[in-house]
């Protein structure tokens, strides 16, 4: 037995697929003004586009630089942690690191806007930044006397410039970080007409947009900054794109009607064959592609139905609406016995973790935890500051998972987890070395008696004993979608504890 990820194909590509083809994560796409005209295909909005950066640039209306400035300003997509999507914004990363550049300033700022703290301190930063900068100008132009012939008058003209520009830059941290909250030329709407793949015209929302050609804008902007960071996160969406568009079927079909675009010396054709050849060339590493199985339909692996947001309650017909049955069987697991063994701990773990209200009542939140190599674990995390780990399914380089037979089973305290970096190897190896090991890790094995439940159902009852709460856990997690996806849900009264107290202050 093997199972596969249903991977639904786009004919077509609309505002909410375009937006919303992966999950919010910590990356920005630029989009460049040259190349406006590729995809917004409506003036009025084009006019929209062009006032937004106006009034950003009103901030340095009286600044001599500002149209130094101004060249280097673009749309971008960004995060939406709201909606779990992205959106077309001005970023305020792309303002702050243009002023930065204005000034001739080495640094540049990668703000996190899903997690607040992380925020912050980069805003204050920015701000220490700019008046370092200020004082050290100043400084300069203290040192001049009496201007007295047109090099001096022009080195110290050019000190004012820049003293006056970081004065205004300075004043206006917080509105630039604020322009990421502005979603207007996103909730912007226009009705129009589209054409089908038999060539019709119908009339369609949002058609101020060419939103096929946005979407490989997007896809191959993305691929082109991981060949040249390496950082995973912007394979997603150019993966995505090539599976559920632009890589044909059995048939040779795929998603038609994209307009062609010269990008640099790389010519972005209507059939692909650039784009196809590029990612299919990254997809060669099975390293990369294992990483990528995460991603599947909207990084919501089978196992993500267990962090159902709105409810602690699943039923097991919610994991078939991610996977498909295959009947051709995996090399690696041919027994029938196994397979029937996994299936049956498959349910076991659902009607427990899903089902049983002495545990999951004390769950106040749900996350998934993996690596680049497996699968990963869920977690539960519990109002007594203990963590569960559970395994749910293996996967496979040939893109099939199954359920996963025998996994450990994990509970610990929150602050152990932490400081063990979340790592179940070091989990496994704290416990058979350590002389506390046993008494704060239970460590248990899916087996026919399935007596793990007894175990984690005395986990739940015991007091706290981590000097990191449950909460505190969640709020630093929030926002980081790499490795770890949080999702909240309503969190049940929590027992009393030495650690509470500690927390209230």
């Amino acid at each position: 037995m093997s199972w596969e990820f249903d991977k639904p194909r786009y004919n077509d590509m609309d505002k909410n697929r375009t937006l919303n083809l992966i999950s919010a994560c910590d990356i920005e796409i630029p989009l460049l003004e040259s190349d406006y005209e590729y995809f917004i295909i409506d003036k009025d909005y084009l006019k929209c586009v062009n006032e937004s950066k106006r009034n950003i640039c009103k901030m340095f209306e009286d600044s001599d630089l500002k149209e130094n400035f101004k060249r280097k300003i673009h749309l971008s997509i960004l995060p939406d942690y709201e909606t779990n999507g992205f959106f077309i914004g001005y970023s305020p990363n792309v303002i702050f690191n243009s002023i930065f550049e204005v000034l001739g300033i080495d640094y540049r700022c990668n703000l996190t806007f899903g997690n607040k703290p992380s925020l912050d301190y980069s805003l204050n930063e920015i701000r220490n930044i700019l008046r370092g900068q200020y004082y050290k100008v100043k400084s300069k132009i203290d040192t001049y006397g009496p201007i007295s012939n047109d090099l001096l008058y022009k080195k110290h003209s050019e000190y004012l410039k820049r003293l006056n520009f970081i004065k205004m830059s300075f004043r206006y941290v917080d509105y630039i970080a604020g322009l990421y909250n502005n979603k207007s030329l996103t909730l912007y709407t226009k009705k129009g007409f589209k054409r089908q793949k038999n060539g019709l015209f119908i009339e369609a929302e949002d058609a101020h947009v060419e939103w096929r050609n946005l979407a490989q804008y997007i896809a191959y902007y993305s691929l082109q900054i991981y060949k040249k960071t390496g950082e995973y996160l912007y394979l997603e969406y150019p993966y995505k794109f090539y599976e559920r568009c632009t890589k044909p079927d059995e048939n040779g079909d795929q998603m038609e009607y994209v307009s062609s675009l010269l990008v640099e010396d790389k010519y972005l054709d209507p059939k692909f064959k650039t784009f196809n050849s590029e990612i299919e060339e990254v997809l060669k590493n099975p390293y990369r592609l294992d990483f990528l199985l995460h991603y599947k339909d909207n990084n919501r692996l089978t196992v993500l139905e267990t962090l159902n947001p709105g409810s602690i309650k699943l039923d097991d017909e919610d994991f078939g609406t991610f996977m498909e049955y295959k009947s051709k069987t995996s090399k690696k697991h041919k027994k029938e016995k196994d397979n029937n063994t996994a299936l049956s701990q498959l349910f076991s773990k659902i009607k427990f973790y899903s089902y049983n209200p002495e545990f999951s009542e004390h769950v106040v939140c749900r996350l998934y935890e993996r690596d680049d190599s497996d699968a990963g674990y869920v977690g539960f995390i519990l109002d007594n500051d203990y963590i569960v780990l559970d395994k749910f399914f293996d996967e496979f380089k040939d893109g099939t998972c199954r359920p996963t037979l025998n996994a450990a089973v994990y509970a610990l305290p929150l602050d152990l987890y932490q400081a063990l970096d979340r790592d179940a190897g070091k989990i496994l190896q704290y416990r058979l070395t350590e002389e506390k090991g046993k008494e704060l890790i239970t460590h248990k094995h899916h087996t026919k008696s399935e007596n793990y439940t007894k175990a984690l159902l005395e986990v739940v009852n015991r007091d706290s004993v981590s000097t990191l709460s449950a909460s505190e856990f969640i709020i630093n997690n929030t926002g980081k979608t790499s490795k770890f996806q949080s999702y909240k849900v309503k969190r049940k009264k929590k027992k009393k504890s030495n650690n509470d107290s500690k927390n209230k202050g």
